[in-house]
């Protein structure tokens, strides 16, 4: 697996497919990648469900909900070698 340094992603290929980086090094088990998008509501549920399985975790909001005067989405930055688990995590919580 790839990893592009420039928007954290992963990718199959050496060329990034979201921001046309060249050259992907291999992804090492401390990179922050990116793990999903989520709407706000669904956020603080699976922020806190990781944070008790003590998986490291660095959301940043995007979007503006007018209603809420917050954030309407979520990224969330997971270190790689905790990909297997925060995905299990998640289908419990969210499948």
């Amino acid at each position: 697996m790839l990893f592009c340094e420039k928007c954290n992603r992963l990718s199959n290929n050496s060329i990034c497919a979201i921001c046309g980086k060249k050259g992907l090094r291999e992804v090492r088990e401390d990179d922050f990648c990116y793990f999903l998008t989520l709407p706000a509501f669904k956020t603080s549920i699976f922020e806190a469900n990781l944070k008790e399985k003590n998986i490291p975790v660095a959301t940043f909001g995007q979007g503006y909900d007018f209603a809420t005067k917050k954030s309407a989405e979520y990224n969330f930055f997971i270190p790689y070698k905790f990909f297997d688990r925060a995905k299990d995590l998640y289908n419990l919580l969210f499948e």
